[in-house]
């Protein structure tokens, strides 16, 4: 989950797929099917790759009370996207309390200055 166009579909394209296509498409809502063998372990993962673009939060919502695990994407060169990583995290802890979380901080090829990115880890530290 994130803001629009930090790259929640490019990261889940990458790890299921090993694809990359650098043309921004706004995503709806696209449910992906990955297995997997961990230590001889099958292991099936869903996962429902959201919206940015949350004019509904009542689907919001529906998004948290149906995980079981969340990666909250923020775009690095862009404040107002850890913003709303720090809302969903607060959020998620409100309506299912303990559950897994990953923050990743995107974008960082695209980073300018090693400043930035010293920016993006503050603001990381911030979070908890």
């Amino acid at each position: 989950m994130g803001a629009a166009k930090v790259g929640k579909s490019a990261i889940i394209h990458k790890f299921l797929y090993n694809t990359f296509t650098p043309k921004y498409k706004r995503t709806v809502e696209e449910m992906h099917h990955g297995d997997f063998n961990v230590s001889g372990i099958h292991l099936i993962l869903d996962i429902l790759d959201t919206s940015g673009w949350y004019e509904f939060p009542a689907m919001r919502e529906l998004y948290i009370k149906s995980g079981g695990a969340f990666i909250l994407v923020y775009d690095v060169n862009d404040s107002n996207t850890f913003l709303e990583v720090k809302a969903l995290r607060a959020q998620i802890h409100s309506t299912k309390g303990a559950v897994p979380i990953v923050v990743v901080g995107n974008k960082i090829d695209l980073v300018e200055t090693e400043k930035e990115v010293s920016f993006s880890r503050i603001r990381l530290k911030l979070l908890f």
